[in-house]
This record gives C-alpha cells, sequence and structure tokens, in this order.
C-alpha cells in the first residue's frame, strides 16, 4: 500500500477525512514489507532471533502428516552478533561525535537533555536496524524517530519527504497516538477505545 503526500493533500482540511487517512496510513505501513522487517531487525538487536524462535522440528508419520517432534533436542542459542555489529558501527563513524569548522555551529544545536551528537548517534543506531530512519528539528533540539514509529509521505513528483505521521500506543487497551507534520506545522491526535479519533489543539505552527 503506497500513500503519498498527494493522498493527504487530496484531503483538504476536512479533519474526518484526514483522520481516516492517518488510520489507513498507519495500518499500510506496519504492513509493509519494511516496516515488518523493521521489527525484526529490532528484536534481533535486542538479543532475541524470530527465526530461531519460530522454527519448530517435524517428523513425518507413516501417513505422511507432521507432527511436532518430541523425541530430539530444540535448543535454541541466540546470538548477540547484529548488536555488536550495529554498535561497533556507530561507534566507528559518530564515536567522536559531529565536529564542525567553527565553534560557534555546535552552540546552535540546542542544550536539550540528549546532546545534538548523541541524538545523530541514534539516528545513525536506527538506520543500521531498520533501514532508514528520521530526524526532526523541534525548535531547539533535534527528534530522532524510527520506521517502525514513522510513516514518510513522500512526493509522487519529486521523491521529496514532504509530510509524515508519527504514531504511538503503549498497549492495545490504551489511546492510540499520531502527530501529523507538514510543511506549515503538526496536528496531534488521539483514539480511546471505544470512541472516534479526534483533534488535541489545533494544527500548531513550527
Amino acid at each position: 500500500m503506497n500513500i503519498t503526500y498527494q493522498d493527504l493533500l487530496a484531503c483538504g482540511q476536512d479533519e474526518r477525512r484526514r483522520m481516516d487517512f492517518i488510520r489507513s496510513a498507519v495500518s499500510g505501513h506496519k504492513n509493509s514489507a519494511l516496516y515488518k522487517a523493521a521489527v525484526n531487525a529490532r528484536l534481533y538487536y535486542e538479543g532475541e532471533n524470530p527465526t530461531i524462535t519460530k522454527y519448530e522440528k517435524i517428523i513425518f508419520d507413516a501417513q505422511g502428516r507432521a507432527h511436532a517432534n518430541m523425541f530430539t533436542a530444540n535448543h535454541k542459542i541466540k546470538s548477540s552478533f547484529f548488536t555488536r555489529n550495529v554498535d561497533q558501527q556507530t561507534g566507528y563513524l559518530l564515536g567522536n561525535g559531529v565536529t564542525f569548522n567553527d565553534t560557534t555551529t555546535k552552540d546552535k544545536l540546542g542544550t536539550q537533555d540528549i546532546p545534538f551528537d548523541q541524538q545523530v548517534s541514534y539516528a545513525a543506531e536506527y538506520a543500521l536496524i531498520g533501514g532508514v530512519s528520521f530526524g526532526f528539528w523541534n525548535l531547539d533540539h533535534l527528534d530522532v524517530f524510527e520506521i517502525t514509529e514513522f510513516v514518510p509521505l513522500y512526493d509522487e513528483e519529486n521523491g521529496a519527504l514532504m509530510s509524515g505521521i508519527r504514531f504511538w500506543q503503549v498497549a492495545e487497551d490504551r489511546p492510540f497516538r499520531a502527530t501529523l507534520y507538514e510543511l506549515d506545522g503538526y496536528t496531534n491526535y488521539i483514539q480511546r477505545r471505544g470512541e472516534n479519533m479526534k483533534v488535541l489543539p489545533p494544527k500548531k505552527r513550527y
């Protein structure tokens, strides 16, 4: 399901259409190959191994029917190789932080809780794990989103990233939240269980 920036523009300023668009975009994104690969890659990074975890030994009886093999050992030894590989590559590339030719540029990049250097390092780590990551300059600091929490909306004509939807939900029985980032500002949405989605405060300009 390839949803683009032009699909968002087609909704106009009708908030009901925009909310339907957000739900559809997030659902389609979660069903994409890129998202599923990124979810598996994150599991590998966290020391899991979804491939070996799902693997089951099978034996066949005389009639050709398959049964789980309960007679041989079923050891599933996981590895942290992928984690070490990502950490080493990130450390090698950005271990000394980001440097500039002058000393004033760093001072303009904010003094937030997570330094700019660390956020750039997170962006590299997320890109190595999920294939891509997204940076958002939020007034006075950089925020970084993973592909598993952000739906990019590219322009059909020039391929530029023109808009995007950040989404999150801490549990199935908790509210679904989304933020739609556009060129002229961002809008927050919430959908509580058993309720329709609604807009939180109106669009805010950057």
